[in-house]
């Protein structure tokens, strides 16, 4: 059987690259099911926000955004790849809006 391993942190030793830390902005406690594999779509805020924090707003933003909470965090084109070869895994693509640290956003998906 074949598997991907997919580091959710991205590149830590990358400054350039940005990191989110904060769970979308509405989740409450219940974004620990992104976390562990449960369904988060129940909990979904509807405009789920996600703010990119002044210690590392990075200045590069990759397809797969790192982060400190264990899920994905994708542009369109990362959750198409991800589309792509999902054959039989459940998956749960939830949009989101990724505010910079000046509070202009870029929309995103988050793969769970």
């Amino acid at each position: 059987m074949d598997y991907f391993l997919l580091e959710t942190t991205g590149d830590l030793n990358d400054e350039t690259l940005c990191l989110v830390k904060d769970p979308p902005e509405g989740m409450g406690i219940k974004y620990y099911l992104m976390t562990f594999g449960g369904k988060a779509t129940p909990y979904w805020p509807e405009n789920a926000s996600i703010y990119l924090r002044s210690e590392r707003p990075g200045i590069k933003l990759a397809d797969l955004l790192g982060n400190t909470k264990s899920y994905f965090l994708l542009s369109t084109a990362g959750m198409e790849l991800i589309k792509k070869y999902n054959l039989e895994t459940l998956i749960e693509y939830l949009p989101f809006t990724l505010y910079n640290q000046k509070n202009v956003f870029i929309p995103m998906i988050i793969g769970v």
